[in-house]
């Protein structure tokens, strides 16, 4: 049975990425994606791509800034996932590593001690005997935060700070 669907057409193509790039930041690697799932021939993706970031529709480095800022501040993601993110989004490490640098510190600590604070609440919070946290509690704190992606000195070094150490 044929396909009920019209086959997009390179200029149809670029006016959607368009519309897609205008509502919301993309990166290329998303756009690419797109365009193969649209059956849109290689050159003519090129082609595309192309004039999308001569437009300014498209900008890794921008996209890389943007998600680092909302990974932090709305998902309180750690470096390490960001990181692997942003790999995956095929995002140059040159690119990634200077979106890094724009993290604030002070506020990248609040995160990973709100973290650690809502899962000590999900394990029953501290003894009531005043002997601060069992070994086990911190091996499950410190692997919580690390699967949020935060580095394992940082981690470390919050959870031994004070008697619940956040």
């Amino acid at each position: 049975m044929p396909s009920l669907k019209k086959p997009v057409t390179p200029e149809k193509a670029l006016l959607r990425l368009a519309d897609l790039c205008a509502s919301a930041e993309r990166c290329r690697h998303e756009l690419e994606q797109k365009l193969r799932t649209w059956g849109i021939a290689p050159s003519d993706a090129e082609r595309i791509l192309e004039k999308l970031e001569k437009q300014h529709f498209v900008d890794d480095a921008r996209f890389a800034r943007a998600f680092v800022h909302d990974a932090v501040t709305f998902r309180r993601k750690g470096r390490l996932a960001i990181t692997r993110d942003l790999m995956l989004k095929h995002i140059s490490r040159d690119v990634i590593d200077e979106a890094l640098d724009a993290i604030d510190e002070d506020e990248y600590r609040d995160n990973l001690r709100a973290v650690l604070r809502a899962k000590l609440r999900s394990l029953g919070g501290l003894p009531d005997d005043g002997t601060g946290l069992t070994r086990e509690a911190r091996l499950k704190l410190a692997r919580h935060a690390a699967s949020r992606g935060y580095e394992p000195s940082l981690i470390f070094a919050a959870l031994d700070l004070g008697d619940d150490g956040f």
